[in-house]
């Protein structure tokens, strides 16, 4: 039970960006039964999931823009490695605390370059 809820609170922490998941990320969290492998199933969908729209977002809103659209898939195609390595340092916490942070920082991190991407974009157009 200690381990239930010491997991669920690790994971609330990282959650800065709640209102930027997906529908379903929320209630297979809720869901998980505070399982390790389903929490991490969870994180990791909706990290796939969060990672196409990033994708779907530069191919959608740059494409006209040659130069642009060649340096931003320049970008998105080393976004998973920078991210990577910016969350490694949850590896060296022992267990499950570490593999469920490690992942829930790696889903903020891309959470919050899809917002500067958007930023980006608006700026972009605004002339």
């Amino acid at each position: 039970m200690k381990k239930d809820i010491l997991l669920l609170a690790i994971l609330l922490s990282f959650s800065c960006h709640s209102s930027e998941y997906g529908v379903g990320y929320t209630t297979c969290i809720k869901e998980s039964d505070g399982s390790t492998e389903n929490i991490l199933t969870c994180i990791k969908s909706e990290y796939a999931d969060q990672r196409k729209q990033v994708e779907n977002f530069i191919i959608k809103n740059f494409k006209q823009d040659k130069s642009m659209f060649m340096s931003l898939e320049k970008l998105n195609k080393s976004l998973d490695s920078a991210i990577s390595d910016k969350c490694n340092v949850y590896f060296l916490l022992d267990g499950d605390r570490g593999s469920i942070s490690e992942a829930q920082c790696e889903l903020d991190e891309l959470l919050t370059y899809k917002k500067l991407l958007n930023d980006f974009y608006e700026m972009h157009n605004a002339g």
